[in-house]
Parts: structure tokens; sequence; C-alpha cells
């Protein structure tokens, strides 16, 4: 209760979703797509990292005073409550004018064929 939590979530390579939250509730960063280094989020002190992108970073921030519990994975479940309230008080989105929230630009290649 009185750590840092910094949610991650695997974007694959060494990339994470991240934001980072005090141990009030308070967002210190906002969510976006980070490249992970050994010394990323180092201005944020000790902290508990959390989800599926924390598991892959334990080699490279083994030297940090930190915890990292993979156990603890992002899930959707929180948010049945908010949409079942705003669903009882009529309170919906025009589909049509809804715009993703996109944290990384796709980049399409070329399949190289080996042979």
């Amino acid at each position: 209760p009185d750590k840092t939590i910094v949610p991650l979530i695997d974007a694959r390579r060494m990339e994470v979703f991240s934001s980072i939250i005090s141990s009030n509730g308070t967002l210190l960063k906002d969510i976006s797509a980070d490249v992970i280094v050994e010394n990323s989020y180092i201005e944020f002190g000790s902290f508990v990292a959390v989800g599926d992108g924390a598991a892959k970073l334990s080699d490279i921030w083994k030297d940090r005073n930190l915890i990292i519990d993979s156990s603890i994975l992002s899930s959707s479940v929180g948010q049945i409550d908010l949409a079942y309230q705003l669903f009882n008080e009529n309170q919906f989105v025009d589909l049509a004018y809804f715009e993703p929230f996109y944290l990384k630009d796709y980049v399409a290649g070329k399949k190289v064929i080996q042979k």
C-alpha cells in the first residue's frame, strides 16, 4: 500500500505499455509505449512492477530495489461495474464518432521468404 505501482503490458521486444501510479492513486506518468532499458523509470525510485510485461524485465532490472509481481495481470474486469452503471443511466457512446486510442504507430513490412 505504500509503494508506487508500475503496470506493464508486454508490447513485444523490449517495449511495454505502462503508466506510473503513486501509492495514493495519483497518476505520475501517463500511459505510453516505452522501450525498456536498465535505468527506465529510475526517477520514480523503488516501485512494484506488475503485469505480463513485468516478468520479462526481471533480468534487466535484477540489481534494482523494486518488486516484480507478474501474477497481477491487467484485466477489463474492473470496468464491469462502471459499464453497468452507465448502461443503467442510458449513457451510451455514439460509435460513429468513437476513435480508438493507439499508443504505437503500425509499421507494415514485407515478409521475407527464405529459400
